[in-house]
């Protein structure tokens, strides 16, 4: 009988104090990157709600935001006005998303 010989040649073994500093560099890295990624809609969604809790504020015993008026026209077929609701709606948040991006200054991702 042969002796048994290995296809491809064994390295040494990774040590596991260098596997577990590689994975905590890994680790590190993404958080990094993760706080520039999420920083803007994190505020953006602040700026949204708080201005949806004060445009409902308006109407005295009445609390009816852009997306319950959107739904209420929507449920009595008034179509034309769910839609210029609707972009009403997609130019604020872009104006507040580009906005903010402004104020917090372009970052390179």
């Amino acid at each position: 009988m042969g002796a048994v010989r290995p296809i491809r040649p064994t390295a040494e073994p990774i040590g596991l104090h260098d596997q577990a500093m590689d994975n905590l560099r890994f680790i590190r890295d993404a958080m990094e990157n993760a706080g520039s990624f999420t920083a803007v809609p994190g505020v953006g969604g602040i700026v949204v709600g708080a201005t949806a809790l004060f445009a409902g504020g308006f109407v005295q015993g009445v609390t009816q935001t852009l997306p319950l008026a959107i739904y209420a026209q929507f449920q009595g077929a008034n179509i034309t006005s769910c839609l210029a609701m609707s972009a009403f709606l997609v130019a604020v948040s872009f104006a507040v998303l580009v906005s903010t991006k402004i104020l917090l200054g372009w970052r390179e991702t």
